[in-house]
């Protein structure tokens, strides 16, 4: 499977809402960087410091977020996603 072909399969999974098929493909040795400006903007290794770091404050955060793919660039095994996430509103003080 091309390194393209894995992040179509994580942005389909993240859109499914499934949280073990957005990870089934990352490496243990990943790197995932949120950009600046973002709640939880910084750089993050491997899955678990993913979920900590980044997909659990976001859920924890907003009630979900959609992720709407404009484009994927690759060369060779580096894959850049263009697109826009989109939250839903926050979830009320206790809620879940």
């Amino acid at each position: 499977m091309r390194s393209i072909d894995v992040v179509r399969k994580h942005y389909a999974a993240s859109e499914a809402g499934d949280l073990p098929g957005m990870m089934a493909d990352f490496a243990p040795n990943i790197v995932w960087t949120e950009a600046a400006g973002f709640p939880t903007a910084g750089v993050y290794n491997g899955p678990q410091e993913i979920i900590d770091g980044v997909f659990g404050p976001t859920d924890a955060a907003w009630n979900g977020f959609s992720v709407g793919v404009e484009r994927l660039l690759e060369d060779g095994d580096t894959v850049v996603m263009i697109g826009c996430a989109t939250p839903r509103p926050p979830r009320a003080p206790g809620s879940r």
